[in-house]
């Protein structure tokens, strides 16, 4: 059988020898390779090969060049001591081929294991979405966090999840994260300055104690109320209300600073309407039960004297689904 002259390359200059064949299968090693779980090196980690047949290369692929190293280290190989190891196996692939194999060194070879990473863009992200879920009118403007050290304990397949309180933290805010990975779960903490931002109702003007409030008292506004105490009413809501207590020009009108008139009382006289795309129905009724606009409501259709459920849209207006 006729054997092929090896072709070493490398970052060192070798030249090409012998006389150029027809077919050059290749074995490429890469200047870094990243493993995820193994425990060992092999050359297939770090090298690519082309022009072999499948059945041809998974011995030297197999063969072992050392432990691999920890999560979040690395092990360096250089030219020459990978020159060795190939001379001492690739004959045996040699004699099952008639052309060419170049091989191709750079003159080191960087491994790694891939590491878990905790990154500061991905909690925050899940800390947005947590306190979106709180309120989903809120906008949060993480200002600092503080991330926990990690170091090299987990795998990249390990996972985590972040525990925040079903609450808006008040600037500040420390929160678990539980990581899993093979060994069991470890909790770390993660801690941060955040702002709250939404749109709320400002008093346009002074208002006085039972005052009833104007649409053109109030207007919406984006506000930081990352401090504020109390709870901040729908336009529905101011509809009608009257001032529990002063309210100065400027600052935020909130649920606890009103008074709100029920819009009906039980007895009350109203108009039932109901419709859909293009069709529309309205009775007279009674009210069976008193509310506030946008509550649900009892009224009993005068006609049938049939009772039934509806919404409140405006005084004495009730629509029915």
């Amino acid at each position: 059988m006729r054997v092929a002259p090896l072709l070493l390359l490398s970052t060192v200059g070798f030249a090409p020898l012998g006389a150029q064949a027809s077919t050059v299968a290749s074995i490429q090693v890469k200047s870094s390779a990243e493993l995820e779980m193994e425990r060992e090196i092999t050359i297939g980690d770090i090298a690519e090969f082309s022009g072999f047949a499948e059945d041809e290369v998974g011995e030297l692929q197999s063969v072992r060049l050392g432990e691999a190293p920890a999560g979040g280290e690395t092990r360096t190989f250089t030219s020459e001591g990978l020159s060795r190891v190939f001379r001492a196996h690739l004959p045996r692939l040699q004699e099952k081929r008639v052309d060419r194999i170049q091989l191709t060194i750079p003159a080191r070879v960087v491994v790694s294991r891939k590491a878990f990473r905790l990154e500061a863009r991905d909690v925050e992200n899940e800390i947005r979405t947590q306190l979106g879920a709180v309120c989903p009118a809120c906008e949060v403007d993480i200002r600092r966090l503080a991330m926990p050290v990690l170091g090299p304990k987990f795998p990249s397949s390990a996972s985590w999840k972040l525990r925040l309180r079903p609450e808006l933290p008040k600037g500040s805010f420390s929160a678990p994260i539980e990581i899993d990975g093979p060994g069991g779960r470890r909790t770390f903490w993660v801690s941060g300055q955040l702002s709250v931002y939404r749109t709320v109702p400002v008093a346009k003007r002074a208002i006085g104690i039972g005052e009833r409030i104007a649409a053109n008292d109030v207007e919406f506004q984006r506000k930081d109320v990352t401090y504020a105490s109390d709870s901040f009413p729908s336009e529905t809501e101011l509809s009608g209300a009257v001032a529990a207590r002063a309210i100065a020009a400027e600052s935020f009108v909130g649920r606890a600073m009103l008074r709100r008139e029920p819009a009906l009382r039980a007895g009350d006289a109203v108009k039932i309407v109901a419709g859909g795309e293009g069709w529309q129905v309205s009775a007279d009724g009674v009210a069976q039960s008193g509310g506030h606009v946008g509550d649900t409501v009892r009224v009993k259709i005068q006609r049938t004297q049939k009772t039934l459920s509806g919404l409140l849209r405006e005084k004495g207006l009730i629509e029915v689904r």
